[in-house]
């Protein structure tokens, strides 16, 4: 066993339960900053926490994400063996690691490529590139799919130890994950979308796509959750649409967001994808996304959606294509019935917060068997 710590700028909640199994099994630590709420998120604060240490990170007023961290003050108080180091262009100790190295081994936790820029300009193209020669500098690597341990290893060569932790959530922590409590009546679907509003997730699309679905479920509603920049934008689109759709704001209450998914036929995402996806899964929601990873910038959840098995993914573009699909997904006997047994099988198998572990126990003896080596 190693004694490694992961450097992360802030705890997101729904990694609690990830980092708390984390050090009863393997002993790790995490360190992070000194913050509450960030980033739009509700944050795990160190005090209430054993295996979580808070430092004083820098960070710029102007772009929360950017901050300088206290590599050197991490490394002395928390004495680690070994690092798993959060991967972002916006933190210093990136650029640190990377250009510096470090006298013990080191893995980057990354998405691969960023998700949000894609390939199309040269200024991307750029920016890929140099994530590349950044990552390229680690002892391992650690992501979140096969995907992209697949583009890892091609671009940085096949013996670069690649370890994939498959995203998820602790969904035995979930309360009523066995309920369904969605519509009986087929001309009546509930249909959810569940997210931060920003303008990549184009929540309002589907909204339009939800009021021409009207025309063939009269009785059909549709519940938003979350907040965020996008809200203004969401608003409008909702407002031709009265009772029919409902805006809940932002919900971190997970009794709450049951309710929600367990009255739920389908989750649509119109844009970039992210852990929503899980989390509808996890209630034996069906989730629908459009199929281009790279022109909708979808995040490595992407690939937990199966035609037929999870979901549904579309390949036409545009409102017309999504309301589309909508339409032939809730057919009689609808989503959920349709799905049910396949669903629950890929998420017990595939999803759950032992298979992501995995990854990590993975690193955790490529660590033991690189410290019983000399540094170069």
């Amino acid at each position: 066993m190693v004694k490694s710590v992961v450097i992360q700028r802030v705890v997101p909640h729904y990694r609690v339960p990830v980092f708390r199994k984390l050090h009863e099994e393997l002993g790790w630590q995490v360190a992070c900053a000194n913050v509450g709420p960030s980033h739009g998120l509700n944050c795990a604060l160190p005090k209430d926490h054993a295996w979580l240490t808070g430092f004083d990170f820098q960070r710029q007023k102007s772009n929360e994400y950017r901050a300088k961290v206290p590599l050197a003050q991490i490394l002395r108080e928390t004495g680690a063996e070994a690092l798993v180091c959060e991967f972002s262009l916006q933190l210093s100790s990136t650029w640190r690691l990377a250009l510096g190295g470090a006298a013990i081994p080191f893995a980057f936790w990354s998405q691969g490529w960023n998700r949000e820029r894609g390939f199309e300009r040269l200024k991307d193209r750029i920016v890929q590139k140099t994530r590349l020669l950044l990552l390229g500098r680690a002892d391992a690597q650690l992501v979140y799919s096969e995907e992209s341990a697949r583009y890892l290893n091609r671009e940085l060569g096949a013996k670069m130890p690649v370890f994939v932790a498959r995203n998820t959530l602790a969904m035995d922590e979930m309360p009523g994950r066995a309920i369904d409590a969605s519509p009986v009546d087929p001309l009546a679907p509930h249909i959810v979308s569940v997210g931060r509003l920003t303008p990549e997730k184009h929540v309002p699309r589907v909204i339009e796509a939800f009021l021409r679905l009207r025309a063939s479920f009269p009785g059909a509603r549709m519940t938003v959750v979350g907040d965020g920049p996008d809200r203004p934008a969401v608003e409008a689109a909702a407002t031709p649409g009265g009772e029919a759709v409902t805006l809940r704001g932002a919900v971190y209450d997970e009794d709450e967001i049951a309710k929600v998914f367990q009255s739920a036929s389908l989750l649509v995402i119109g844009g970039s994808v992210g852990l929503s996806v899980n989390h509808a899964l996890a209630y034996g929601v069906p989730v629908m996304i459009f199929d281009d990873a790279f022109a909708n910038h979808h995040h490595p959840e992407h690939a937990y959606v199966i035609e037929g098995t999870t979901g549904f993914r579309v390949r036409d573009t545009g409102v017309d294509g999504l309301a589309a699909a909508m339409r032939q997904a809730l057919a009689p006997p609808g989503p959920r019935a349709a799905l049910k047994e396949k669903l629950s099988a890929y998420v017990e198998h595939e999803l759950s917060m032992d298979r992501m572990i995995d990854g990590f126990r993975g690193l955790d003896e490529h660590f033991a068997r690189t410290l019983k080596k000399p540094r170069a």
